[in-house]
């Protein structure tokens, strides 16, 4: 592919002017897909309608979820995005990528014939109010747990909870038990949260198990996959609550497993390869952490970002509900907003490049081409993008590159990936960033760490480049002499 280039060789000497009050976080894009950090594009838009004119190329060689490429195509300029995961040029791209609308719902409305029922099937709920049968939208989950001093089962839906913590008081002697410090006995069902056609309820009908429900869960127990899903086993990290030997499907119900591998083989047998076929994918990925077992047993649903944390007391989310949701709330919203952001001419083959690709290596780019970049690198141990994106990867069928990844990280089978590794990284990115920005121009870092010694280590890792600094108060912007 030709490199994206604009001959425009005017400098633009002037520092930028920061952000004086806070930016609108809730464009549609923002809610299509979650990643474990967005910068709002708005904001990254204020600093590249400053340092750049209509045509040049802006450049995030650490983009993660894009909004770099969205803020720079939003001000009519060209864009190129890499990042080392395939999981995040995955999002990326999607975001980037507008689609015609009306044939996104026809294929939405084919996938809907092909499964919906089939999928629904799974989650049929019985509702004493009237005796029909409802749709479940959550089934509660909680452990049981053995007290240490007296020997007493604790339901944790059933017992008390301390208030503002995370403790809970054993019936039998009033002592008090931390479920995250000791193995569960059990994971029972304890409640239901349904919708029925009959006598109403739109998925807030909330009742206790029924022996029906159990029967549908033993039965379920008993069916096997039918489609393909993936086994791959988790690198260990306590930081991220992955434990030695735990896998992918150890995240889900077999319910779910069985739900998601039915959704995701109707998307592929429903639409050809190409943007449609993307979308419905991209949707059917933003459901894949909220359709786990870390959603969170509380009013809003939620998971605990950048982590494997399976609460003590969660919920199963209906898939075919969770995923006709994002797609008619989010995803279509998102694709609508692509669209009228996009100047007329916009063409993706000449505006626009994502690559999967080490930040530290871009010989696709000529030196000396890119007019400014907007870069948030990642903040050491802060998140380990790789495995934390590994459930999206693992379902794409992708392969993160642990080895090239530049973090801090946790995990006993990446013990090289420390602090002084990540500082010698970090300083190779900004010196190929150095290289490929025209002289003059101008880079725009957030580096969003509150440990100062990670922060003198950035220092150190760019200060020395020939960089020019001027700091910020947002950011740190500095440009090539």
């Amino acid at each position: 592919i030709e490199p994206l280039l604009n001959s425009n060789d005017d400098t633009y000497a002037e520092p930028p002017v920061g952000l004086d009050e806070e930016v609108d976080r809730t464009n549609p894009i923002a809610y299509s897909h979650v990643y474990w950090t967005k910068k709002p594009y708005p904001a990254i838009q204020h600093f590249i309608e400053q340092m750049t004119e209509e045509g040049d190329v802006v450049l995030d060689n650490m983009a993660g979820s894009g909004m770099t490429g969205v803020a720079a195509l939003a001000s009519n300029r060209k864009t190129i995005l890499a990042d080392i995961s395939p999981a995040a040029t995955w999002i990326g791209k999607n975001n980037l990528t507008p689609v015609d609308l009306n044939e996104l719902q026809n294929a939405f409305e084919r996938v809907a014939d092909d499964i919906e029922d089939e999928i629904q099937d799974l989650y049929k709920a019985d509702c004493p109010d009237c005796g029909n049968t409802g749709t479940l939208a959550y089934l509660r989950y909680s452990e049981v747990h053995t007290c240490k001093r007296c020997g007493t089962e604790i339901n944790l839906d059933e017992a008390e909870q301390k208030p503002r913590t995370s403790k809970y008081y054993c019936p039998g002697c009033e002592s008090e038990m931390n479920p995250n410090s000791q193995e569960p006995k059990d994971i029972v069902p304890v409640g239901a949260i349904y919708s029925c056609d009959t006598c109403g309820g739109r998925g807030n009908k909330k009742r206790d198990i029924l022996q029906s429900d159990l029967d549908l869960l033993e039965e379920i127990e008993d069916r096997e996959i039918p489609y393909w899903y993936p086994e791959n086993d988790m690198l260990p990290n306590s930081r991220i609550n992955v434990d030695e030997g735990m896998s992918i499907p150890d995240l889900y119900t077999k319910r779910n497993l069985i739900a998601l591998s039915t959704l995701r083989n109707s998307i592929l047998e429903q639409t050809e390869e190409g943007a449609i076929r993307n979308a419905l994918l991209f949707t059917f990925t933003a459901i894949l952490p909220i359709t786990t077992r870390m959603v969170q047993d509380r009013d809003k649903n939620g998971i605990l970002k950048g982590t494997y944390y399976i609460p003590p007391k969660n919920k199963e989310a209906n898939v075919w509900n969770t995923f006709a949701y994002k797609f008619n709330r989010n995803v279509s919203s998102a694709k609508e907003h692509i669209a009228e952001i996009l100047d007329n001419d916009y063409n993706p083959e000449t505006d626009a490049r994502v690559y999967t690709a080490d930040g530290r290596d871009m010989a696709n780019i000529p030196d000396e081409s890119i007019d400014y970049a907007f870069i948030d690198p990642p903040y050491g141990d802060t998140v380990p993008y790789s495995e934390v994106n590994y459930l999206w990867s693992t379902w794409l069928q992708e392969d993160e590159d642990f080895a090239r990844e530049i973090v801090v990280s946790d995990s006993s089978e990446r013990e090289d990936k420390d602090e002084d590794k990540w500082e010698e990284e970090i300083r190779e990115v900004f010196e190929e960033v150095y290289n490929k920005l025209k002289p003059g121009r101008w880079v725009t870092i957030t580096f969003n760490n509150s440990d100062p010694t990670m922060w003198e280590r950035f220092n150190k890792a760019i200060i020395d480049i020939a960089f020019t600094p001027y700091n910020g108060s947002l950011t740190i912007d500095i440009m090539k002499s």
